[in-house]
């Protein structure tokens, strides 16, 4: 199984944290401890209709500390809704999760009484099976960015053999749609879609046509 990994500062905090997405679990390393407060992941794209599974997580919890997560979903990226309730026990996420949903985020909250005892949440991985997939068709037409590696504009060339309503994403490596350069519907034949001014970074463009599907990663470098 593969994983789609990357580093930055997501929570926004100063500190580097570690992501990474593969095909049935999401995964969140953090490299620094925390009192009073919460992390808080990027919005995450799962690109599918996902069946929650379970959420689990390695921790370091002293006494009197207090380690907790909260998660919302929604298939709007813009607006996700309210928190869950607590989730205090590592386990299945039923009645947390909406598997009709493909974006999601989630809070880790730590609490301390003394910053000489401080949670330290080491994993966190949520477990889901993708519900759908075999309704599309992953690769089963052209798709290509070029130049690739580019310096803030790209071109995002892909042929369609029919006319068909699409759909074309660009998301960041945390699952983030950044831009939507192309939607609605197209004819058949080779289609050219110049994508400009995204900072420096790897980015994936996704291509929906009908039920078939196909993705390229890209790197811009400014």
């Amino acid at each position: 199984m593969g994983y789609d990994a990357d580093a930055a500062d997501f929570d926004e905090d100063g500190l580097t944290d570690i992501l990474a997405v593969g095909y049935t679990s999401i995964y969140w390393y953090s490299v620094s401890r925390f009192d009073n407060g919460w992390l808080e992941s990027s919005i995450l794209d799962v690109r599918g209709y996902p069946q929650w599974d379970s959420l689990t997580w390695i921790a370091t919890e002293p006494s009197g500390t207090d380690m907790y997560f909260r998660v919302r979903s929604s298939n709007d990226p813009e607006e996700l809704g309210a928190w869950s309730d607590r989730i205090q026990s590592q386990g299945s996420l039923a009645g947390y999760m909406d598997s009709t949903h493909r974006f999601m985020q989630y809070r880790v909250h730590m609490e301390s009484p003394e910053r000489s005892g401080t949670p330290f949440i080491d994993r966190v991985v949520f477990y889901y099976s993708n519900l759908g997939v075999e309704e599309e068709e992953e690769g089963s037409f052209l798709l290509q960015v070029v130049p690739n590696p580019s310096a803030g504009s790209a071109t995002v060339k892909f042929e369609l053999l029919e006319e068909s309503v699409v759909e074309l994403g660009i998301y960041d490596l945390a699952g983030r749609l950044v831009r939507i350069p192309a939607e609605g519907p197209h004819s058949s034949g080779l289609h050219e879609i110049v994508v400009s001014d995204l900072p420096s970074g790897v980015y994936v463009a996704r291509v929906r046509a009908g039920r078939q599907l196909a993705s390229e990663r890209f790197v811009v470098v400014r």
